[in-house]
């Protein structure tokens, strides 16, 4: 790859533990691909209400 990405982690984030660094995996994920690329993430923070 030489042109810029997106690289889109959604709903996926909630996943990861804090022992699991993901601070570290992020960048991980960003130093596989090429410079100017975005990373897209996302977190649940409560669940959904049901609704009916």
């Amino acid at each position: 790859m030489s042109r810029p990405v997106g690289v889109l982690a959604v709903a996926v984030l909630h996943f990861i533990e804090a022992r699991d660094k993901p601070y570290k995996i992020s960048k991980l994920l960003m130093e596989a691909v090429p410079p100017g690329s975005y990373l897209v993430l996302t977190h649940v923070l409560t669940a959904p209400e049901t609704v009916g």
